[in-house]
């Protein structure tokens, strides 16, 4: 159907994108579907690599009450984005995985 085609071709290009091409693509997509917890985590997530941690603590709580006035609970992707929208920069750049060795 027409909205799953609109989903998709949105996804694609988030997923292409750089920089704020990405984040407009992932406003598109988290508006498209609100309840798309990976979506909105990805969002997030590009908000706070460019400094905008105010708007990405907005965009996961946003997510939680779409997601709780469902009925659905919150998973560990919002969690994680709620954690990092909220931390220090030096404290997401301590918990960062280490690059594998060679």
């Amino acid at each position: 159907d027409f909205r799953t085609l609109a989903l998709g071709l949105a996804r694609q290009q988030a997923e292409h994108a750089s920089g704020p091409d990405r984040i407009r693509h992932l406003h598109r997509l988290v508006a498209m579907d609100p309840l798309d917890e990976s979506a909105s985590g990805s969002l997030a997530a590009a908000l706070v690599q460019a400094g905008r941690r105010d708007e990405a603590y907005r965009v996961v709580a946003q997510a939680e009450r779409h997601m709780r006035s469902t009925g659905l609970q919150p998973g560990p992707i919002l969690r994680m984005s709620l954690r990092d929208s909220v931390a220090s920069p030096r404290a997401i750049e301590t918990t960062a995985p280490e690059p594998p060795s060679r």
